[in-house]
């Protein structure tokens, strides 16, 4: 006996005869024995979803006795978390909201191919309003925190206790405070061991008093193997991004930092908990400090590594000195000049009143201006003044054979500028008219006759007679 299946997409069939449904339809399966034939037409269904994921919401007006959906909202991220499941979003409205440590902490974890995510839909539109320090603390792992505005009473907006977290695209604001340990988002505190947390385009402004405590800022990485990277960070009473207790190979690349009380980054560890090493400060911005641009703190080892980093108006200088331990390789840092730096930032506010959309182009301008650095490539004030001189010369120049073609700027000069091409239209210097064309080809044929006309001179023969025979042919 065989057996065929008359819509192999829809269904399979074995030798057997065991059918295999593989999508909604209709499939007959026939059935051949000894020249007799039968069929059966077989209805098969979708196969059910594997995706286990669920979306909850969250709004101002909405009430924890709820059961989360889009009609029917919760009110606080602690009573979403309680219903969801790795892989599972909570989405959240735009508006105002209260919250506090106590009401708001969540500890629920996702796995590591399925985080469990707390969204405002609206980039900074749930508002957030923190009634004591971290209205926003999580203490689960792969959890990723997105897009709230924080602030509040006390200066700790985000705080993030687990292993590989993420707070992405955050804005975290005007958050007093004149004493403690705090920064505008923290990851980890107090578990010094937990790794891996991502703190990653986020805005943090005003945190703390500027410049009066050593203990308050704006960024604070306090584990090993953290990435804090595109960043904007200002006004933060201390540093305005700050690693210490247990952390050690750490990534800290292409933030701007601004008016920071008293260190731009400061590369730090518990001398009790470990050294810090193996970090890397890369492709930071950091300008208008109170003190140094980077600090090197305490307890750091031998192979952390500084580059291309890019400084202005630090008022201690730009890389301090160890407290402890063995200072980092550097490279390819540059210092800007006050030209150089408004050139960088355009209406430069040095607050959270600037334009952040113009992150991108400042961090272009950033890879241009290293570039430059590394390939000693003239800034563009210096090639502008080659061209200017080269002009000069190019005037000066005797002119080249008639009908030549030259490209300037000259490529070596010109650094990508559009080429102009010239023509050089004359053969001295004092004929002023454009000779092309017919012109060039009649001076050609009377140079010609020329040269003709001094070989036969030479040899006895008539000039002119050979002149008009040169001519005429």
């Amino acid at each position: 006996m065989t057996w065929a299946s008359g819509a192999p997409a829809v269904a399979s069939v074995s030798a057997s005869g065991l059918v295999s449904g593989l999508a909604a339809g209709t499939a007959p399966i026939t059935a051949t024995s000894g020249g007799a034939s039968d069929a059966a037409a077989i209805t098969a269904t979708a196969p059910p979803s594997t995706s286990t994921a669920h979306q909850y919401y969250g709004a101002p007006t909405g009430s924890d006795a709820s059961p989360c959906s889009a009609t029917s909202p919760c009110y606080t991220m602690q009573r979403v978390s309680q219903l969801m499941s790795p892989g599972d979003t909570a989405h959240f409205a735009a508006g105002n909201y209260t919250w506090s440590y106590s009401a708001n902490h969540v500890t629920k974890s996702g796995t590591a191919t399925a985080l469990l995510t707390y969204i405002s839909d609206t980039k900074w539109g749930a508002k957030i309003y923190g009634s004591d320090c971290s209205p926003i603390a999580n203490d689960g792992d792969y959890v990723q925190i997105i897009n709230f505005d924080v602030t509040g009473s006390c200066p700790q907006g985000i705080t993030t206790n687990g292993n590989y977290s993420k707070v992405i695209g955050n804005r975290v604001h005007d958050l007093p405070g004149s004493s403690g340990g705090y920064g505008g988002i923290v990851g980890p505190c107090c578990d010094y061991t937990v790794t891996g947390i991502q703190i990653i385009g986020n805005v943090v402004d005003n945190i703390g008093l500027w410049g009066q405590v050593n203990l308050i800022h704006g960024i604070y990485v306090a584990g090993p193997y953290a990435v804090v990277e595109n960043n904007i960070v200002t006004r933060g009473a201390a540093a305005c991004i700050q690693s210490y207790h247990g952390a050690t190979h750490q990534i800290i690349s292409n933030n701007t930092v601004a008016n920071c009380g008293r260190y731009g980054i400061q590369v730090s560890a518990d001398p009790t908990l470990t050294t810090n090493d193996y970090t890397t400060v890369n492709n930071n911005i950091i300008v208008n400090g109170g003190g140094y641009g980077i600090s090197q703190g305490y307890s750091l080892g031998s192979h952390n590594v500084f580059n291309n980093n890019i400084f202005y108006n630090n008022s201690a200088g730009n890389i301090s000195s160890p407290t402890s331990g063995t200072s980092a390789t550097q490279s390819g840092t540059i210092t800007l000049t006050s030209a150089q730096f408004s050139a960088l930032f355009v209406n430069y506010t040095g607050d959270i009143t600037g334009d952040h959309a113009d992150e991108r182009s400042v961090q272009r301008a950033l890879r241009e201006l290293h570039r430059r650095h590394h390939r000693g490539l003239p800034s563009p004030e210096r090639r502008r003044g080659d061209r200017r001189r080269s002009d000069r010369l190019r005037r000066q120049r005797k002119p080249l054979r008639a009908g030549a073609r030259f490209r300037w700027p000259p490529p070596a000069q010109g650094h990508g500028l559009r080429h102009r091409r010239l023509r050089v239209l004359s053969l001295h210097p004092e004929r002023r008219h454009a000779c092309r064309g017919p012109c060039l080809n009649r001076r050609r044929v009377a140079a010609r006759a020329h040269l003709r006309q001094t070989a036969h001179v030479a040899a006895g023969q008539h000039p002119v007679a050979h002149r008009e025979r040169a001519v005429r042919g």
